[in-house]
Parts: C-alpha cells; sequence; structure tokens
C-alpha cells in the first residue's frame, strides 16, 4: 500500500475546506452552493463557447440520403452510438474511481483493462489526492469535477487528470477550427479537453496549490492507454471569463434601468 505523506495529508484538508459548501447533485448534474444557488455553466457547458453545435438533424439527413436509407434509421442508430458511448463512459470513470486506491480490482471491460494499466504504472510515489473532486470558482462563476489530481511525492507536485473513453481523439473536419480566442486550435475532442483542464486548474489554483502539469488519459477499447499532456490555457481563459462576465452584468444593469 502506498504511504502519504504527512504534507499531503494537510493539502487535502484544505482543498476539502475550501470546497466545502459545495454538493453536486448527479441526477440533475447541478452544483450547489450552501444549497442555496445553483453554479452555472458547468465546465462541459462552458466548454461549448468555443466551438460551433453539431447540427445532428441536418448531418443525419445527408447521411441517411447517401446510404439511401430512411433518416429515422440514422437518428437511431446515432442515438444508440451516444447512449452506448456514455454509459461507456460512466462504468469506465466508476471502476477508475476505485481502481486508483485498490489497483487489484478486476477490470469488467477493455476500457476498464486501460485504466488498471495507467494505474499500475504509476510508480510509488505519485499518490492520488483526490478523485472525482467537484469544484467551482467563486468569482468567474463556474463548476466541474476533475476525475483524478495525482501528486509527486519527491517533488511537491500535483498533477490533473482526466479518463477519455472517445474512439477518436484528434479527428477533425476540413480543418475546421475552434471558436476564439482558441481560434488557432482544430476543432476536435483533444482540443476541447485541453481547454477543459485549464478550467479545473483555475479552480484548484483558487485554493493556493499550483498545478504543474494536466493529463488526458485516453482509455481505449484494445485495453490500452495513451497519456497525453495538455497546455495551459488558464491565462486566456481567465481573460475570457472576465470579459463574459462583466457584460453579463452589463446586461442585467441595462435590463433592470430599462424596467
Amino acid at each position: 500500500m502506498k504511504q502519504y505523506s504527512y504534507e499531503m495529508m494537510e493539502q487535502q484538508n484544505e482543498v476539502v475546506a475550501y470546497f466545502n459548501s459545495l454538493y453536486f447533485d448527479p441526477y440533475k448534474h447541478q452544483y450547489w452552493v450552501d444549497n442555496r444557488f445553483v453554479v452555472r455553466p458547468s465546465v462541459s457547458e462552458l466548454v461549448k463557447d468555443f466551438y460551433d453545435p453539431f447540427n445532428e438533424f441536418e448531418m443525419s439527413k445527408r447521411v441517411a440520403q447517401k446510404r439511401n436509407v430512411p433518416h429515422e434509421k440514422v437518428m437511431k442508430e446515432w442515438k444508440m452510438t451516444r447512449d452506448e458511448g456514455a454509459s461507456r463512459g460512466t462504468n469506465t470513470h466508476e471502476y477508475a474511481a476505485i481502481c486508483i486506491h485498490h489497483p487489484k480490482a478486476p477490470p469488467r471491460t477493455e476500457h476498464e483493462r486501460a485504466v488498471l494499466g495507467f494505474v499500475q504504472s504509476l510508480p510509488e510515489f505519485i499518490v492520488p489526492f483526490a478523485v472525482e473532486r467537484s469544484m467551482y470558482h467563486k468569482t468567474l462563476a463556474y463548476a466541474g469535477t476533475c476525475d483524478l489530481i495525482l501528486y509527486n511525492q519527491k517533488t511537491s507536485k500535483f498533477t490533473l487528470c482526466d479518463y477519455k473513453t472517445n474512439k477518436e481523439l484528434f479527428k477533425n473536419w476540413k480543418e475546421k477550427k475552434m471558436r476564439a480566442p482558441f481560434d488557432h486550435l482544430l476543432e476536435n475532442d483533444f482540443n476541447k479537453y485541453q481547454i477543459q483542464l485549464s478550467l479545473y486548474q483555475l479552480m484548484f489554483e483558487q485554493t493556493g496549490i499550483k498545478i504543474s502539469s494536466r493529463k488526458l488519459i485516453w482509455v481505449k477499447a484494445d485495453g490500452n492507454f495513451e497519456v497525453h499532456e495538455t497546455d495551459d490555457y488558464t491565462e486566456t481563459l481567465k481573460e475570457y471569463l472576465k470579459a463574459k462576465n462583466a457584460r453579463k452584468r452589463s446586461h442585467t444593469e441595462n435590463t433592470v434601468a430599462v424596467q
């Protein structure tokens, strides 16, 4: 069993205390503070600011025409694929939360075997600091839950980790780019997740603890895993959110003045 340092346990208590007023309702997927108000948006909602929405109805219609099958058939197939993906992601994340503390927990699927492979690859001095850590930003006004935060007991450095079960990470449509201020990035799942991890970092660092790196753990259907380092976009996101929230306040004030 891995041994935890006193310093790390003290920092764990500080993080728990900092976000103590936050409650996550997994059924409604809502974040509550002091049981009084809901924090919106969530990280997953906020990331949508940076890419164009997928027009499922029109795209599925085109696919149906190309395949010469009823439109409803394609819509049904896509829904089934989406539901299977959501279920796979949920089950894999539940296993990951157990496995990080109990690395002999038997995997039931290839994705879970990939998670186990990642956990068993960690050296003894890399230990779990937090699992499924729900957080919110007290000034930038958003919330989210990070899968895993690791602590290096040799260097005292922290790493944010997020598991993904996607079939593809880097697939892009005709060189399409993300929306500003990330319009230098291709629109693909990996770049969306880079933003997601930086949003987690902004929330976590309110505690005074600095993050040294962010890792995307891609667990694959063949039982293997890949670890991808992600870039730090915290400063870009901080400026974007400050400007966005200022526009919201201005709009609210103008609406009240008109009334």
